[in-house]
């Protein structure tokens, strides 16, 4: 079963990885996987009817530690990342006086207090359980991707970063101050591979730096998407010809040239824009905008 992280996550994820808001939700220690005999709308964390408790089965769900006794560590995965169990006992139940009475078709882990959903999917096909019968995940059965289907706005940097500070507990902090760069020639935002990308060259200019914790607005719970709070706007003015701007990566470092690779944490691809000489570049508040999956 590959499954998803939730709009809730994602935008907790990004509100921490882009804004530095870490005090909105703290990962903790262990989540809470539940059994689903109606699934729930996984990416809304709503609805739903978890399995009644007995024989076997507790309502909350067994505790899962995030760490890498449960989890395997990121691995590249189509156009993105995913993580997948481990084998262990949290990832089991055994039917162990009676039948259950509903087939179980899916399963979501929780937060540590049982109410909002982080993540999960239905499961391949229903389980119907019966005294003495064991449901259980094996090895690398519970998959989560992040972007692994399309190209989103984050690079494979920054999806890294994301699945071990939620699975593996790795500390995550984000920059003070990132850059935009400008470009000419697109590139591939998923892994911010240079040779794709041609970063202006025109005269005068210079990647701009952005103070990461006012220049956002809080990321949007339903979309999962983060966008710009104030206008990017202070490039100077063209003394020469800059090109056609086709897109804009927020990147690491202040330096023009090739880190795309390690320094590359999001883009935008735009709608061509003629920068000549005499012009002065802006991209309007709300234009630019970060998305997880």
């Amino acid at each position: 079963m590959a499954g998803g992280i939730s709009n809730y996550a994602q935008a907790k994820l990004l509100d921490h990885m882009i804004r530095g808001n870490a005090a909105s939700w703290t990962n903790t220690a262990d989540h809470k996987l539940k059994l689903f005999t109606a699934a729930p709308d996984y990416d809304a964390g709503t609805g739903g009817t978890e399995k009644a408790s007995g024989n076997g089965y507790t309502t909350g769900g067994n505790a899962v530690a995030m760490s890498s006794t449960n989890w395997n560590a990121p691995a590249s995965q189509g156009n993105g990342y995913r993580v997948s169990n481990k084998a262990t006992s949290a990832f089991s139940w055994t039917a162990n006086t009676a039948d259950w009475a509903s087939a179980v078709v899916g399963a979501a882990c929780f937060d540590n207090a049982g109410t909002n959903l982080l993540y999960g999917k239905n499961i391949d096909s229903s389980r119907l359980v019966y005294n003495g019968d064991t449901i259980r995940f094996d090895a690398a059965a519970m998959k989560i991707d992040l972007d692994v289907t399309t190209d989103a706005g984050i690079s494979n940097l920054w999806k890294q970063a994301a699945l071990n500070h939620l699975f593996n507990l790795s500390a995550y902090s984000a920059p003070a101050t990132a850059y935009i760069a400008l470009f000419t020639g697109n590139g591939n935002f998923r892994t911010g591979v240079y040779g794709g990308f041609t970063e202006c060259a025109g005269t005068n200019y210079d990647r701009i730096a952005v103070t990461m914790n006012t220049a956002w607005n809080a990321t949007n719970g339903t979309t999962g998407i983060c966008t710009n709070a104030t206008a990017f706007n202070t490039w100077a003015q063209a003394s020469t010809n800059w090109g056609t701007i086709i897109g804009a990566a927020l990147v690491l470092t202040a330096g023009k040239g090739n880190d795309w690779t390690t320094g590359f944490l999001a883009g935008n691809a735009f709608t061509g824009v003629a920068t000549n000489t005499g012009d002065t570049f802006s991209i309007a508040a709300g234009s630019f905008s970060v998305k997880i999956d």
